[in-house]
């Protein structure tokens, strides 16, 4: 008899007709999970993939027992639904699906179910963690960002250079040149300077100064 019946399938599959899924239960209900078992005339008949299954959510992967492929959905949303054809292959010789079927997913609500008052929230506990330890915390965080800026600021100050020989001869030129006086020691000092600027070597703070001071003594005589 058994024989019988898997000749039977195997016709049925040969000669074009789709198989018909067995739905249990019969009538889903919504957010219940709902078996779709789907005869197979062999071994060798398998899914190809899984379609889109629109309102129906996947809950496990298909499986084989007794001679069909099970799959377990879930019914997300109620009303008439459609449950999408399943692409069947029997190696590469031949390859079909089921039809789709229409069905209609219940709420499964009794007659004299009413929806349950909101429970009301329990009041808020009292938070047991002082304010205090926050506002130290904050005060610290706060502190220490100011001493990190003013370290900062430290270290900026103290690498900036003093002003080096160059810088000082190049201020001591452009006074120079703004003394309008033409005399041989304005000429002797204007030398001295170029010597100082372009010469070899660093000059000397004393050689610095003395042309600092006969600078000055040649702008007070132009005044």
């Amino acid at each position: 008899m058994r024989r019988l019946g898997s000749s039977l399938i195997l016709w049925i599959f040969l000669s074009g007709a789709a198989p018909v899924p067995v739905l249990t239960p019969e009538r889903p209900c919504l957010g219940s999970p709902l078996l779709v078992a789907i005869p197979l005339p062999d071994s060798g008949t398998e899914l190809i993939g899984l379609p889109d299954l629109g309102s129906f959510a996947l809950l496990a992967p298909p499986r084989r027992s007794e001679g069909e492929l099970q799959i377990l959905l879930l019914p997300m949303r109620p009303g008439l639904q459609t449950l999408p054809s399943f692409p069947l292959t029997r190696g590469r010789s031949r390859q079909w699906a089921t039809e789709p079927l229409e069905l209609a997913v219940n709420e499964c609500l009794d007659a004299e179910s009413v929806a349950a008052p909101l429970m009301d929230l329990p009041p808020p506990e009292e938070d047991d963690i002082p304010l205090w330890p926050l506002l130290l915390l904050t005060a610290a965080a706060l502190l220490l960002g100011l001493l990190w800026r003013l370290a900062r600021i430290r270290r900026l100050l103290s690498g900036q250079k003093e002003e080096g020989p160059v810088t000082r001869l190049a201020a001591l030129q452009r006074r120079l040149d703004l003394i309008p006086d033409d005399s041989a020691e304005r000429r002797l000092l204007e030398e001295r300077l170029e010597r100082l600027r372009f010469a070899p070597g660093v000059p000397s703070e004393e050689e610095i100064e003395e042309a600092a001071a006969a600078i000055e003594t040649l702008e007070k005589e132009g005044r």
